[in-house]
């Protein structure tokens, strides 16, 4: 089956991103322990809710403090939670090949403080035909629930779209529901990887 839509991840994919930074900060301003702060904000039930738009992201930020046992005001919160992405030039120049010819939807475990800020400060955003966050789908990345949206979405089967995440269990999540897919390493890889799928790359 013919490739129709190239749906890319975000993080570490289109854009680097370091949570190390947010718990570096913290840790040295606060003199906490920064492997236990990193762990709580990339992967504790709090940080799931939040990206999943269950809660607010001021209210993720008071549960956030109150569990760090630390306090610092929201404006402050935001500069460090914001200032960890970075343009992946490689890719966003690929992106832009690719949409000459395919249909290129964005689709990211996210939070909406995040993605805001995302959206105002890098253009290759705007490139996209259709953008699946978890803070609005209210499912994160392996669930079905998010890959269905973007095939529902795509008006075409599962077979003619192709998949880019840098993280093999969100790969394999996207393959369960039809969806070819393919683990980012690097952009000599993907694109050897694109061929593969018969893909056009200029």
């Amino acid at each position: 089956m013919a490739i129709k839509v190239i749906i890319f991840d975000l993080g570490n994919v289109v854009l680097k991103f370091d949570m190390r930074i947010i718990a570096r900060k913290m840790a040295k301003r606060f003199s906490l322990n920064e492997d236990e702060v990193f762990q709580f904000f990339f992967d504790s039930p709090l940080t799931h809710i939040h990206d999943e738009g269950r809660i607010s992201s001021k209210e993720f930020y008071h549960r956030a403090m109150e569990k760090l046992g630390i306090k610092m005001d929201f404006t402050e919160f935001k500069k460090i939670w914001l200032d960890i992405f970075t343009e992946n030039n490689d890719v966003t120049k690929l992106i832009l090949s690719l949409s000459k010819h395919y249909k290129i939807f964005l689709m990211s475990n996210t939070n909406k403080l995040h993605f805001d800020y995302i959206k105002t400060k890098f253009d290759i955003i705007k490139e996209f035909d259709c953008v699946f966050t978890s803070y609005e789908v209210g499912k994160l990345k392996p669930h079905p629930r998010i890959y269905n949206a973007a095939i529902k979405k795509a008006y075409v089967a599962p077979g003619n779209i192709i998949f880019i995440d840098d993280r093999k269990e969100l790969v394999r999540g996207a393959k369960k529901v039809g969806i070819r897919a393919i683990q980012f390493k690097n952009i000599k890889k993907l694109k050897q990887d694109l061929v593969k799928n018969k893909v056009r790359l200029t």
